[in-house]
């Protein structure tokens, strides 16, 4: 009797362990690639291109890469990424940001903007960007 529950115990501490080392992608579109969990970047900044609509926005915005290889070659230059999100982030009007469709074009041009600077495609970059925090004041 000891043994069987010593024997649970054990399959029960080796699936914890195996949940808590494993990498940090799940399984992509069924085409060999792989999808990256989003790690969010948090913005704080003003945005509207002129004093009367200037606002305070704070973002949390996510990358989806195409490749676990992806994830690396973008992660590597961070603060490249996060210096061109902000300048669209900072060039979106404040009044096309309170839209539903504005928020879906910004995160295109994040999107296609951050695969155009690194040379890349959705199938080989940046597959989606995802807002997980975004408050206009």
């Amino acid at each position: 009797m000891m043994s069987n529950n010593l024997e649970s115990w054990k399959k029960i501490l080796v699936a914890v362990v195996a949940a808590a080392v494993a990498p940090s992608w799940a399984a992509g579109d069924g085409a060999g690639e792989v999808a990256v969990k989003p790690k969010p970047m948090r913005f704080i900044l003003n945005v509207g291109n002129t004093p009367e609509s200037m606002r305070f926005l704070q973002a949390e915005v996510a990358l989806e890469y195409a490749t676990v290889e992806a994830e690396a070659r973008f992660s590597a230059f961070r603060p490249k990424l996060m210096h061109h999100i902000i300048l669209w982030l900072c060039d979106a009007e404040t009044s096309t940001l309170l839209s539903e469709d504005g928020k879906r074009h910004l995160q295109g041009r994040i999107a296609n903007g951050l695969n155009a600077v690194f040379n890349e495609t959705v199938k080989t970059g940046v597959r989606e960007v995802y807002f997980t925090d975004f408050l206009i004041q």
